[in-house]
C-alpha cells in the first residue's frame, strides 16, 4: 500500500510543476523535491487513499480494522502533511524572511500559498470525518490516539501559515514605510496648488495591488483580519508621518487631497472599523486648511471633538501661521 501510495505522489510530479510554472525535470519530482503545494494534487492523491481505506475495510477483519485504518491515516499525513505540505510552507517562510527589503513584495507566491494550504486542511479534515473517523470508532484508543495526531498536525500547518502571514504583513508595512519616506520635506510648503503626491500614488496604487491579492487568495475572515492589521499600521504611520512636515495653506489643499486618495483606497477594503478611522484622518486634514478664526470650531466638531486636544496638538503646531497666531 505505501509503495501505492508513494508511487502515486511521483505520477503527478510533472502535472505539478505544470501547474506552478517550473521547467520539466528529467524525471518525476517528489513533492518534497518540489516544496510547492497543489489542491488538485491533494484532491486525486485523497481519492486514492479513500480507496485504500475501503480496500481496508473489506480484507481486515472486525477488530483489526481500526488498527490498519489508523495506519492508513497516519501514513498520508505524514507524507502528504508533514514532508510535503509542512516542508514547502518552511520554504516559502524562509523565502520571506530572506526577500529583499529594497523591492517590491512579492505578494502573490505566500498569499496564494496560504489559499492552497487552506483548502487542503479542509479536504483532509472532509476525508478523516468521512472516511477514518468511520472505521475507527470501535476502539476509543484508537479514535483518541488518531484525533490527537491529526489536530497536532493541523495546528503545526496553521501555526505555519500564521507566522507566513506576519511576514508578508510586514514585509507590506515596511514597504508602504518606504515609499512614505520618499516623501520630500517641502511638499505641503508648495509656491502653487498641485495634485496627489508621487509617493500617495505609490502607496495607494501598492495598497490596491495588497487589496486585490488578499480578496483573490485569502477567505472571509481570513483576508478581513490581514487587511485590518495592514490598514490599522498604515493609519498609525500616516499619523506618525504628518507630525513631521510644515503646512501652509496651500500645503493644507494638498495635504487634504492626499487623505482623500488614502480614504478612497481604504474604502475598496470594506472593513468599516477601516473606513471610520481614515474617515478621522481626512478631518484631521481640515486643521490645515481652515483659517485661523475657524480652528477652535473644526476642533470642537466632528470626529475629531471626540480626540483630546493634546492629542491634536502635534498637528497644530505644524501649520505654518502657528507662530503667528500667538499660541
Amino acid at each position: 500500500m505505501m509503495t501505492h501510495f508513494v508511487s502515486t505522489i511521483n505520477t503527478f510530479g510533472h502535472e505539478l510543476s505544470a501547474q506552478m510554472g517550473l521547467q520539466p525535470a528529467a524525471a518525476a519530482l517528489t513533492p518534497e523535491e518540489m516544496g510547492l503545494p497543489s489542491v488538485a494534487l491533494m484532491v486525486r492523491l485523497v481519492s486514492v487513499h479513500v480507496e485504500a481505506v475501503r480496500r481496508c475495510r473489506e480484507l481486515s477483519q472486525g477488530q483489526d480494522l481500526p488498527r490498519t485504518a489508523s495506519a492508513l491515516c497516519k501514513l498520508l499525513i505524514e507524507t502528504i502533511g508533514v514532508k510535503y505540505l509542512e516542508a514547502a510552507l518552511d520554504v516559502v517562510i524562509e523565502d520571506a524572511q530572506n526577500a529583499d527589503p529594497r523591492l517590491d513584495p512579492d505578494l502573490t507566491t505566500p498569499l496564494s500559498i496560504v489559499h492552497v494550504s487552506t483548502h487542503i486542511l479542509q479536504l483532509l479534515q472532509i476525508h478523516f470525518q468521512k472516511s477514518i473517523l468511520p472505521a475507527i470508532t470501535l476502539s476509543p484508543t484508537t479514535h483518541r490516539d488518531m484525533v490527537v495526531y491529526k489536530n497536532d498536525f493541523m495546528s503545526a500547518v496553521e501555526y505555519r501559515l500564521n507566522v507566513l502571514l506576519q511576514k508578508v504583513i510586514d514585509a507590506v508595512t515596511n514597504w508602504l514605510a518606504a515609499l512614505l519616506a520618499k516623501q520630500k520635506k517641502f511638499d505641503y510648503r508648495p509656491k502653487e496648488e498641485g495634485g496627489v503626491g508621487i509617493s500617495v500614488t505609490a502607496c495607494a496604487d501598492f495598497l490596491l495591488k495588497v487589496n486585490e491579492a488578499a480578496k483573490k487568495y485569502l477567505d472571509g475572515e481570513n483576508g478581513e483580519i490581514f487587511l485590518t492589521e495592514i490598514g490599522v499600521s498604515f493609519h498609525s504611520m500616516l499619523l506618525d508621518h504628518y507630525k513631521k512636515f510644515t503646512v501652509s495653506h496651500t500645503g493644507g489643499l494638498i495635504l487634504s487631497k492626499d487623505l482623500s486618495k488614502y480614504q478612497e483606497v481604504i474604502t475598496h477594503f470594506h472593513i468599516p472599523a477601516l473606513t471610520t478611522r481614515f474617515d478621522m484622518l481626512r478631518d484631521l486634514g481640515n486643521l490645515f486648511v481652515v483659517k485661523a478664526e475657524s480652528l477652535k470650531t473644526v476642533v470642537n466638531e466632528g470626529a475629531l471633538a471626540k480626540i483630546e486636544l493634546s492629542l491634536l496638538y502635534p498637528y497644530l503646531c505644524m501649520r505654518a501661521d502657528w507662530v503667528q497666531m500667538g499660541k
